[in-house]
């Protein structure tokens, strides 16, 4: 028969052996604080830049071909006319 005191001096270094690998395993992680502060804290993002045209004031002829440069904002960006007969616009 097994001595009692043999059997509990095993399994009290057992354990301590247990909770010392829990807590290495726990500090290995970071402390085991439950989750990274960029989840809990993201970074905002950055505001867009402010529309701009160029050139800011133009005057535009049938027939004649213009280029207005669109920049900042964010894209896509859509181009029209009210009158697409007479000032026809491509998306390009």
């Amino acid at each position: 028969m097994a001595d009692n005191r043999s059997v509990a001096v095993w399994l009290q270094r057992l354990m301590g052996l247990l909770a010392l690998a829990g807590v290495l395993t726990l500090s290995a992680c970071g402390g085991g604080s439950g989750s990274p502060s960029t989840v809990l804290n993201p970074t905002p993002p950055a505001p867009p830049a402010a529309l701009s045209v160029l050139p800011a004031v133009t005057t535009i002829f049938t027939g004649v071909p213009s280029v207005l440069t669109i920049s900042g904002g964010v894209p896509p960006y859509l181009a029209f006319s009210s009158n697409g007969t007479v000032l026809p616009v491509s998306q390009t």
